[in-house]
């Protein structure tokens, strides 16, 4: 799967419609989007020179909705 000239390399679902992904383009820049993958819909984008600070942010960013779901029951 491609956006905006990403690559996307890992992806995780927090709700059955939503997920997190992260791509990597030709230049070995990163970016973690929030997604709707069915719709190939990608949002609130945060962009990395590095894959570390990117998977600390694809991981962040997964965390954050996991809790948010747990605390929301």
């Amino acid at each position: 799967m491609k956006n905006a000239g990403y690559e996307i390399i890992m992806m995780e679902h927090y709700t059955e419609d939503y997920a997190i992904v992260l791509g990597v383009n030709s230049s070995n820049q990163y970016v973690t989007w929030d997604s709707k993958p069915i719709e190939n819909h990608f949002f609130w984008g945060h962009y990395f020179n590095n894959k570390i600070n990117a998977l600390a942010d694809y991981h962040t960013r997964l965390l954050s909705y996991y809790n948010a779901r747990i605390e929301s029951k």
